[in-house]
Formats: C-alpha cells, structure tokens, sequence
C-alpha cells in the first residue's frame, strides 16, 4: 500500500496564503467602516484557520475560555479527534488579532464572550456548522481569487510551513495532533 502524499494542490503557497489574508483584512475593514458585521467574522475564523492548522470541527467547537492569550507565550486548548485535547502554539499575529476580534465583539456587536461561549459565532449568534465554516472559506477563496481548496487546505498550509520553518516532525505532530508520525510525515 503506498503512502498518501501531500499533492501541491492540497495546500496553498506562501504567496497564495498572503493574498487571501490580505483580501480577507481589506473586507473586514470595508464592513467595520460600514457598519457590518459578516467579514469581520470571516477574516477571524479563516486567520484562526491559517494561524493554527486546525480541522474544520475543531475551529467550529473552539470556546473563549480555550484562549490562553499571554504575551509570552500564546496558546489556544484545542478539542481534537476521539475527545484528545492539545494545546496549539499561536503566533502573536493570531495573538493580536484574537484580542481585536474578542474586543469587537464585546463592544460592538454585544456577543457572549464568557468562559464557556463559543469563539465564532455565525451572525445569528449560534455555533457555526462545520459546513457553514467551508462554504465560508470557499466564498473567500474565490472572492480572493484562487485556485479551488477546501478549507482543509488552511491544515496543510500550516502543516508544511511549520515543518519548513522548524525541520522538526515531532513539533508539527504535536501541533496537528496526530496520533501517528507517518499522518505527519507527508509535510
């Protein structure tokens, strides 16, 4: 049996990755100046996608009280596969952008933003359906436009990028949370 391979079209390049982030930043602030609420909510769940590599449940299922938001030395406690938790690493970038956005909420659009209430909420303050989270990232790639990737392919952008930086396996293991080193090895 052959080994499944990280096909190029599975993650997007570096530039790929800026472009949306950029396009994902200037509509936000297009909404925010506007009064709008729905991309400042887009370019916060996709930025959480790209910053943390995590699957698409685990994004939905994120709860404020998981944020561990020191300076030093940021983290989010993720709820993975099979009721694993592991804590994700996030840069200060993600760091920032969590405060604003956690900010936002509270100030501006009057969300819950206790302990056990959920991190991104869909407009009508429920819980996002993974669904719901994919056809969102889908709109923004084609809306930056992109080649087609489903959001899975934020996970394997920060699986390679990860790997690039650090030549460590174990530390992109840890930070995916798989179970198996040979899932991590395709990056």
């Amino acid at each position: 049996m052959n080994a499944w391979v990280l096909e190029r079209d599975k993650y997007m390049n570096e530039a790929e990755v800026r472009k949306l982030r950029r396009y994902l930043e200037d509509k936000a602030l297009a909404d925010l100046a506007k009064g709008r609420t729905r991309n400042v909510r887009v370019w916060a769940v996709i930025d959480f996608a790209l910053g943390t590599g995590a699957r698409v449940a685990e994004i939905a299922n994120v709860r404020i009280g998981d944020l561990d938001l020191k300076k030093n030395e940021p983290k989010v406690l993720i709820h993975g596969k099979g009721g694993k938790q592991r804590y994700m690493y996030i840069s200060q970038s993600l760091r920032k952008h969590l405060l604003e956005y956690l900010d936002w909420k509270k100030k501006s659009v009057d969300e819950p933003t206790g302990k056990e209430d959920y991190l991104f909420l869909s407009e009508r303050c429920g819980k996002f359906a993974t669904r719901s989270l994919q056809n969102m990232f889908e709109t923004a790639v084609k809306g930056a436009s992109l080649p087609r990737y489903s959001i899975h392919a934020c996970r394997h952008s920060f699986g390679t990028y990860l790997y690039q930086k650090t030549k460590n396996l174990r530390m992109v293991q840890k930070q995916l949370g798989h179970v198996n080193i040979a899932t991590t090895q395709v990056y």
